[in-house]
């Protein structure tokens, strides 16, 4: 004798409407593979072995920004005069605590 199993549906109607209209409206926003690729900047630049070993001074390629560590900008635009006025642009928290240093 088989089991007759009947589902019932505790999510209303509208709200299981509603939602597939958000997720339609969502991937209708998403850039298709050919608009991707003209929005790519023309002017991206390979980081290469030559760029790490001596990098332009406004980029920041790697940790440290140079393979000696120093971590130093050759630029001048903060300085010891107005590095006070500084503020946090962003913040990211990992979750981790008493263990970053």
């Amino acid at each position: 004798m088989a089991a007759t199993v009947t589902t019932t549906s505790t999510v209303p109607r509208f709200l299981v409407v509603g939602m597939m209209a958000v997720g339609l409206v969502l991937v209708l926003a998403l850039p298709l593979p050919s608009e991707m690729r003209a929005r790519q900047s023309t002017s991206y630049v390979p980081v290469t072995d030559q760029r790490l070993r001596d990098p332009e001074p406004r980029n920041w390629l790697m940790y440290r920004r140079t393979y000696n560590g120093w971590g130093y900008s050759p630029l001048r635009q903060i300085r010891s005069q107005n590095v006070v006025d500084l503020r946090p642009a962003w913040v990211f928290s990992t979750g981790v605590y008493d263990e970053h240093h």
